[in-house]
């Protein structure tokens, strides 16, 4: 939950409450039974959002080698990464970058 909405939520009390957004942090001054109450709003507001059903990943294994090959071409979202790879090869330039 935002913190800033949680000060809100308890802006009609006395007490002095702070909220960051950046680092998502209230800090609250005041007697223990305050402090308790605003411990129970947050366990009842500030819930992580469901987990998505379905997750995809695509992963991409790169060799670099020395001779190219005739095992065809990268994927075009990967070209840019291969042409970076061959130049970064120091003294000795890369010819090869193919998925495994």
């Amino acid at each position: 939950m935002d913190p800033e909405q949680l000060r809100r939520i308890f802006s009609g009390q006395s007490y002095v409450m702070e909220a960051d957004r950046d680092l998502k942090v209230l800090t609250v001054h005041g007697p223990s039974a305050f402090l308790k109450e605003v411990e129970e709003t947050v366990k009842r507001f500030d819930i992580a959002p469901p987990v998505p059903a379905n997750i995809q990943i695509t992963v991409y294994l790169l060799a670099v080698a020395e001779q190219a090959s005739s095992s065809g071409t990268l994927p075009a979202e990967l070209a840019a990464v291969a042409k970076e790879l061959k130049t970064a090869g120091g003294s000795q330039p890369l010819t090869e970058a193919r998925i495994i």
